[in-house]
């Protein structure tokens, strides 16, 4: 799921990438309600998804991988909300994590995947601006990485990677990068089991990025790393969190300055669970809302102009859900 403003009027639209090989856009009413959707063929079951800019039209691009086929879709954005063929890239071995970023800061969109192998690695395609890619260059990691989080985790100025990985044995790591493209692996990390998804953002008001990643456990399905500014974190494990979060999000959801959680909770009776920031790296109770039969993907953003951010979630059955803040 993402929630962006991807046809330029104003109002917050959604995108959807399905299981049924398809992508569906639905463009925002600026109401919290949708026309219907516009759906655009795709190219095999999705193991990651990445949206830039890779040709430089100034609109939103579409990267899908696929893990077993040991590629990456580019569907390149058109008009009146489709995205174009698929056209496909090497990707390296089995990946997954997909995230874009301009890696060697020349302006253009590049991508990175992590290579689910038990001598893993992340393969890195560096864009040429045109929606064509540089040969790839690999980076080894730690066994069975997972998932990737793009940000400047030693406050170099530079993007650099984390790479989460299978390994409960300190076995994450952070991808420095060097602002040409190249990257070297610092130190490593514990961020429990079986992860699933993260994102980036500063709970402890210190300045310094730290990591939230959902875990697809029965509990303790979240835990919060905290970044100490040099590219290393430590753990802050939530074992009140439970239901196989496949995803995760994070926004200021009651705009107090403080950055917030919430994840998808994927039993059928599914629901998102929200964690409101302290600003000290802890989180308030949990709170439920119902989301629909096993929510995957979910994204936040203003879907009625009132200011505050709703929330969007995708559900079995073709549906999504959208939960407009009650916040006053």
């Amino acid at each position: 799921m993402a929630v962006r403003d991807f046809d330029k009027d104003g109002k917050q639209d959604v995108l959807s990438v399905n299981d049924g090989d398809s992508v569906s856009f639905m463009r925002g009413k600026g109401d919290g309600s949708f026309e219907a959707p516009v759906i655009s063929s795709r190219s095999g079951i999705e193991d990651g998804v990445a949206l830039a800019d890779f040709n430089g039209d100034g609109k939103d691009d579409l990267a899908i991988s696929h893990e077993l086929n040991g590629e990456v879709s580019l569907l390149l954005a058109g008009a009146q909300g489709r995205w174009g063929p698929a056209v496909r890239h090497a990707m390296g071995l089995r990946p997954l994590g997909l995230v874009a970023g301009d890696f060697n800061r020349d302006g253009k969109a590049d991508l990175a995947a992590a290579s689910n192998l038990s001598n893993g690695a992340v393969t890195v395609r560096l864009g040429q601006g045109d929606g064509t890619f540089a040969p790839a260059k690999t980076f080894s990691v730690r066994s069975n990485p997972q998932a990737l989080a793009v940000g400047d985790f030693n406050r170099d100025g530079l993007l650099d990677i984390a790479v989460i990985t299978q390994d409960v044995n300190s076995g994450s790591s952070v991808l420095v990068g060097d602002g040409m493209g190249g990257f070297v692996s610092q130190g490593y990390f514990l961020a429990g089991s079986t992860p699933r998804a993260v994102t980036v953002g500063d709970w402890n008001g210190d300045g310094n990025l730290d990591l939230a990643v959902a875990h697809a456990e029965p509990s303790s399905a979240l835990s919060v790393l905290m970044g100490n500014g040099a590219g290393d974190f430590s753990t802050n494990v939530r074992s009140d969190v439970s239901g196989h979060p496949e995803a995760i999000a994070c926004e200021d959801v009651n705009l107090d300055g403080r950055l917030d959680l919430a994840l998808p909770y994927s039993y059928s009776d599914g629901a998102v669970s929200l964690l409101l920031g302290a600003g000290t790296g802890s989180f308030g109770a949990v709170t439920q809302s119902s989301a629909g039969a096993t929510p995957k993907g979910i994204a936040f953003g203003d879907l009625n102009g009132d200011g505050w951010p709703d929330v969007v979630t995708g559900s079995t059955g073709s549906t999504i859900r959208v939960m407009l803040s009650t916040c006053q």
